[in-house]
């Protein structure tokens, strides 16, 4: 459900999807289930940022059917989503 809704976005916003990105794109993911919070770490230029904002807009633009819920486990499909950047160096 979530794969099918990345390539659809990625189209939309005119990027190139190469499968590494996507297995990335989805390793992501499947960490948001099992985790409360990520860190994304590596040298400038990988990106990062754009890897988590295609999968927050995949996941915002999941439409259910009516009367349908979302997998279990999966209560991200289908809701507005939003991106908090924290400074690691500012929390003690």
């Amino acid at each position: 459900m979530v794969e099918p809704a990345v390539e659809k976005f990625v189209k939309e916003q005119e990027l190139q999807l190469h499968p590494e990105w996507l297995a990335k794109i989805v390793q992501v993911y499947e960490m948001s289930l099992v985790r409360h919070s990520l860190m994304a770490v590596g040298p400038s230029g990988v990106g990062k940022t754009k890897i988590v904002n295609v999968l927050l807009g995949a996941l915002a633009s999941i439409v259910l059917p009516p009367g349908q819920e979302a997998p279990a486990g999966q209560d991200m499909i289908g809701q507005p989503h939003r991106m908090v950047c924290m400074n690691p160096k500012a929390i003690t």
